[in-house]
């Protein structure tokens, strides 16, 4: 059995809830949220975390040699980096509209990776 301190981000409250699981990783109880999102948002951070990704891919042709990209959703903490390598080894070629999907389901997670900036043709 593990206890975690988690400082919950999803308001500005800042809550500081504990989570305590078993041997198998399972929830067993949480304390210390004020509002129902706080307990989900602690749970699913001892569970399985996720987070936005946000990286620049190369871009060629382009007036910008770079350019800046995000996924359209939040995925695995544990994905991060394999995404992360995945999408700044591309090279994609201007030009790229803002919020153009640039590759679709990365990695089977169901994220999109989108442009977060246009670059036009030089």
């Amino acid at each position: 059995m593990s206890e975690r301190l988690i400082t919950c981000t999803v308001c500005p409250n800042g809550c500081q809830i504990t989570v305590k699981t078993d041997d198998k990783n399972q929830v067993t109880e949480i304390t210390g949220f004020k509002c129902k999102r706080g307990e989900v948002y602690a749970k699913a951070e001892v569970v399985d975390p996720v987070r936005t990704l946000t990286a620049l891919v190369q871009v060629q042709n382009g007036e910008y040699e770079m350019c800046p990209v995000r996924t359209n959703i939040p995925v695995s903490k544990a994905k991060l980096i394999e995404i992360a390598d995945l999408a700044v080894k591309q090279k994609f070629t201007a030009p790229i509209e803002i919020g153009q999907v640039l590759i679709k389901n990365v990695l089977d997670t169901g994220a999109d990776i989108v442009a977060t900036k246009s670059v036009l043709v030089k």
